[in-house]
């Protein structure tokens, strides 16, 4: 293998470009990455700087019946608003869930087994950032983690079979504080990073769902401005922009312990049960790592392609095999679906070569895991006038599904679980950054979804 990290700076400006080409989006500026960019840049040791323990402030219920959608709804509560510790800077504090309900997220119909919602729920908000939101699935279940900014900045965990809120973190935003925790594993992780001048502090902390508190509160001083966060059920950890992945070794651990550094760019983790993953973009081809607490980090799956997307489930690993010279920057002549049942050894890997996915492709594919199914998301493939659409995959009989995205808007898959999948919904005036609604696709409905939205 040879090495790629000299074209890590070209590689992600040409997949930004990319990205933004593909999906038709304008040229303007987003202010608030461009102010909380300016102040990164230090050189800060990535190590633990003190640990907290939060409050339990969740509630595995809701009986709010608030329908406010798009910024139009009520003022958010007044409170209970309780401090967090190691977020003074940015003023964090959680709302008390077993003292006032949340509002909750509304839904309407926008075609057959389609719900739309607008990303914004509370009054004075008034962009919801891609960077800063996550899905995540457990089963049928889906939870959405969604960072909105305005007159503050807010982090809003919600299941979605029943509308329940189960955490909301506010911070101020914008200048020196803003989330950056909305990678694709990222749906039970909270994240701000603080930019004090010269160098970043990063505050993360880790929903448990069985016990519906928040796990710690870490403070770490980092040279890195985006951190790609992931976690699973007994841990959780970080790749960040230079090449090193960090996670808790021990179930309950508290301290982030480095298992791999390679000094080029890796793709962003995927962690369930006992396995973490992640895609070692920074050698040609690009392997699929592993970590588990027995066997510690390890190449698990490599063959003769680049890994453009990867995703995982409790009973399957799935990833995008992409070809040609250009896949550095996204671009790519060939590309096909793989997957394999989950395993932790590389001997027990048994890769199934799935539909061909060639000029449909461009960029990084966000890619999800549920059941039988598998399911991504791309902004389209220019050169091939293909557009921005989700991908569905059903394993068993490898037949595939577009569900294009509506006139006018591109869609970033935010999740998949074994009866839908969710996405954000963007209009192309809007900056690729930013999104305005959530779209909930119904998986029994793929047929009718497949046939477009009409004239």
């Amino acid at each position: 293998m040879r090495s790629r990290s000299r074209l890590l700076y070209v590689a992600a400006s040409a997949a930004l470009w990319l990205l933004h080409a593909s999906c038709g989006c304008t040229a303007q500026d987003d202010q608030t990455m461009v102010d909380a960019g300016g102040g990164g840049g230090g050189s800060g040791s990535a190590g633990q700087s003190g640990t907290t323990t939060t409050t339990s402030t969740t509630s595995t219920t809701s009986s709010s019946t608030s329908t406010s959608t798009g910024g139009q709804g009520g003022s958010p509560p007044e409170g209970p608003w309780l401090p967090v510790a190691g977020l003074e800077p940015c003023d964090g504090r959680l709302f008390d869930l077993t003292q006032a309900a949340w509002p909750a997220r509304a839904w309407t119909a926008c075609g057959p087994g389609c719900q739309a919602s607008d990303a914004l729920t509370i009054a004075g908000q008034t962009e919801a950032l891609h960077v800063g939101s996550a899905g995540r699935s457990a089963g049928a279940e889906v939870y959405l983690r969604t960072y909105t900014g305005g007159a503050s900045g807010y982090q809003v965990l919600e299941r979605l079979s029943d509308g329940a809120v189960l955490l909301v973190l506010r911070t101020t935003y914008g200048g020196e504080c803003v989330s950056f925790a909305g990678k694709e594993d990222a749906g039970f992780v909270v994240d701000t990073a603080w930019f004090p001048g010269n160098g970043v502090r990063d505050y993360a902390a880790r929903y448990d769902v069985a016990t519906g508190t928040l796990v710690g509160g870490f403070a770490y001083d980092t040279s890195d401005n985006h951190p790609s966060w992931f976690s699973w059920d007994d841990g959780w950890g970080t790749v960040d922009g230079g090449g090193v992945i960090r996670l808790t070794a021990e179930p309950g651990a508290l301290a982030l312990t480095t298992v791999y550094a390679s000094g080029s760019w890796q793709g962003p983790a995927k962690a369930r049960r006992d396995l973490v993953l992640w895609v070692d973009w920074g050698l040609v081809p690009s392997p699929i790592r592993s970590w588990t607490k027995a066997s510690g980090q390890r190449v698990l799956v490599e063959g003769p392609w680049d890994v453009a997307g990867l995703g995982l489930d409790d009973a399957t690993i799935a990833w995008v095999g992409v070809h040609g010279p250009m896949t550095a920057i996204g671009s790519y002549e060939t590309a096909e679906l793989y997957w394999s049942p989950y395993a932790v050894d590389p001997a027990a890997i048994a890769v199934t070569q799935g539909p061909d996915l060639t000029s449909t492709l461009s960029g990084p594919v966000p890619l999800g895991v549920a059941g039988e199914y598998v399911a991504m998301s791309n902004g389209g493939d220019p050169g091939h006038n293909v557009g921005p659409a989700l991908i569905v995959v059903h394993m068993p009989t490898q037949r595939l599904w577009r569900i294009e995205a509506r006139p006018g808007t591109f869609l970033t898959l935010a999740a998949v679980s074994t009866q839908e999948l969710v996405a954000m919904e963007t209009d192309k005036s809007l900056h690729y950054s930013l999104f305005q609604r959530y779209l909930r696709f119904d998986l029994s409905a793929l047929d009718t979804l497949a046939q477009g939205w009409g004239p």
